[in-house]
This record gives structure tokens, sequence and C-alpha cells, in this order.
């Protein structure tokens, strides 16, 4: 797949980064702490997983999920629309969906394996272009000016500032999933 204007845009590499934002969504559930995705997601997209992950810790709970796994994955360039390039990704899922009490760590529902077709949408600024792939950029953080790797981490480990990705040009804008018997 091309996108046109875009000559570094590499559809392995995407497919693979949403892949990975996949599974770090399945952890921040289990963790009940979202602010690694905050750099990726649309800020709609990540007020409604952090009003979920409130809702779970006023419940008592956690969503963790044991042996996630993206089965199936393909990319289509949906196009531009009012100005935001977008980009869908369809994946195939299998979860073992586990309910835990925080207070207790006794698992209370859950645990069948479930399969599950998504997508994910993404947009990014229409004229957006892969930046060059080359050696790390040197950057420091925004709250405490401390020297930062980004391929570790969005999240400074001194004072906990997110600091923006460059390298990776889409936003996830929203996330649809249903359950299905088949994969």
């Amino acid at each position: 797949m091309t996108i046109p204007g875009d000559p570094l845009f590499d559809e392995t590499d995407v497919e693979n980064r949403i892949k990975n934002l996949w599974m770090q969504l399945q952890l921040a559930r289990s963790s009940g702490d979202p602010e690694p995705l905050k750099p990726y997601f649309s800020a709609h997209l990540y007020s409604t997983e952090e009003n979920k992950l409130r809702d779970d810790l006023k419940a008592d709970r956690i969503r963790h999920t044991i042996r996630p796994v993206v089965l199936r994955s393909n990319l289509t360039y949906e196009g531009v629309d009012r100005g935001q390039e977008k980009l869908a990704c369809h994946m195939v899922t299998r979860t073992r969906p586990v309910e835990i009490r925080r207070s207790s760590g006794k698992t209370v529902a859950g645990g069948e394996e479930t399969f599950w077709r998504e997508e994910w949408i993404l947009t990014r600024p229409a004229g957006s272009a892969t930046p060059a792939a080359g050696s790390p950029v040197s950057v420091s953080c925004p709250g405490c000016g401390s020297p930062l790797s980004l391929y570790k981490s969005a999240k400074c480990p001194f004072c906990g500032s997110l600091v923006p990705v460059s390298d990776f040009t889409w936003k996830v804008e929203r996330i649809d999933a249903e359950k299905t018997d088949t994969y």
C-alpha cells in the first residue's frame, strides 16, 4: 500500500506499531495506567479509556487479559476527509479476559477465550509525511529537562511528563470491537 505524498510510509512498520499499541492497551487496562498511550490516542479516545479505568477503580475491579494476541491484521488507506488522512486497521484478536477484585486479588469473572474483530481508525493531518529513519534524535523532557530516549517510553521516568512522539505521525481516533466465533 502507498500513501500519496508520503514516500517513506512503511505499511509493515505502521501495522506493527498498531499491534504494539493494541498490546499496550491491554497492559494499561490491567495496570490501570493509560498514560503511556496518551501520545498515540486522540484526546477523546484517551479520555474514554481513562474514564473506563476510573470506573473500574470505583468498582474495585481490574480488567486483566491473559495471553492476548493479534491473530491477523491488515491496513486500508481511506483517503482524506475534512483535512485528515484516515487509515483503518482491521484486526482479529484473541484474549482471555478476567475480572479481578483489586482489594482481594481474587478472580470474579471471565477466563473464557474470546475472539474479537476490531477496527482501529487512525488519522493525521493531511499532507503529513513519515519522518526519515536515522539516528536517534536527542530529546529533553518538557517538564524537567532530563535527556530522554523515546525508544523506551514516551513518559519521562524522572518527573512523569508525557513527551510528544514525532516518529509516528498517526493518532488512534476510534476503536470498534465485536466478539466473533470465528477467526
